[in-house]
């Protein structure tokens, strides 16, 4: 290791050690800002607040951006953000996109108006997402979550294709006979939405004999996916569970050989469609 890197090493150690408390501290302060329980409640940005609210986080950004740079610089032409390729690609880390995620807020905060700061604000709850930097139990938590979306791909794709033509028969059915719950695509696919995940809140349901035969039918069938997308999740959790036992085991590392592994399959795609297409 150089000196440079044991340098940018040593800062990096000084700002981890109250990153915690500074994530906490933002996201408790953003909380008590917009709450008009406790007599803030700005209803702008920070701007409109009290101002201790901006320099609180002018400071957490700030000290937040100093670690973004760091840690940009301490990687080089490592794993964190780096360009390779004939034609430049800049590939960025998850690590890297979650501290991005923790500045953006703030910075892009310079350049919006002031109608849609309050949206901006709520950003700073992502700073949450850089524990993932320091837990080996979310990180493995995300690999589950990682490992289950690849083998889910190809079941997501066909509940689209279902749940769009369940949408597009529903509306048929029922925009006529109930325009106030079906009078546009929208509201047939929020019904959509709510009918899929079995939530089935009860503000719309079909009344003609076409919409509601079409939705017991194919009501069955979207039960049974979405049946076999938890027992996907359940498999991919179930051995996240075992690897958390072993010590020995480094979620990064098998972040890296599941993007790997990932790559290839999409690869076999690939050459199968155009071997189809020959």
């Amino acid at each position: 290791m150089s000196n440079i890197e044991s340098h940018y090493d040593k800062w990096i150690s000084r700002i981890d050690s109250i990153v915690k408390l500074l994530i906490w501290y933002s996201v408790i302060m953003t909380i008590v800002e917009v709450s008009p329980m406790l007599g803030f409640g700005a209803e702008g940005g920070s701007r409109d607040g009290k101002w201790w609210f901006l320099w609180s986080e002018r400071f957490v950004a700030t000290i937040f951006t100093v670690e973004f740079v760091l840690r940009l610089l301490r990687s080089g032409s490592g794993k964190y953000v780096y360009i390779d390729g004939i034609f430049p690609y800049l590939h960025i880390s998850a690590f890297a996109w979650i501290d991005l995620l923790a500045i953006i807020p703030f910075w892009i905060g310079f350049f919006l108006p002031a109608a849609i700061l309050r949206y901006v604000r709520m950003m700073r709850v992502f700073r949450l997402l850089k524990y993932y930097r320091y837990s080996r139990s979310l990180q493995l938590n995300a690999l589950g979550f990682y490992r289950a979306f690849n083998q889910l791909r190809g079941l997501l794709f066909q509940l689209f294709i279902i749940g769009l033509l369940f949408t597009m028969i529903v509306y048929e059915a029922e925009h006529r006979v109930q325009p106030e719950a079906y009078g546009n695509l929208l509201k047939t696919a929020w019904f959509t939405v709510i009918t899929i995940t079995t939530v089935g809140f009860g503000d719309s349901y079909p009344v003609t004999v076409v919409g509601k035969t079409f939705v017991g039918v194919v009501l069955l069938f979207l039960v049974a996916q979405a049946c076999s997308a938890i027992g996907i999740l359940n498999s991919s959790f179930d051995k996240v569970m075992e690897e958390e036992k072993d010590p020995d085991i480094d979620p990064v590392e098998l972040f890296a050989k599941e993007i790997e592994a990932s790559k290839r399959v999409r690869q076999m795609d690939r050459d199968y469609a155009m071997k189809e297409d020959t």
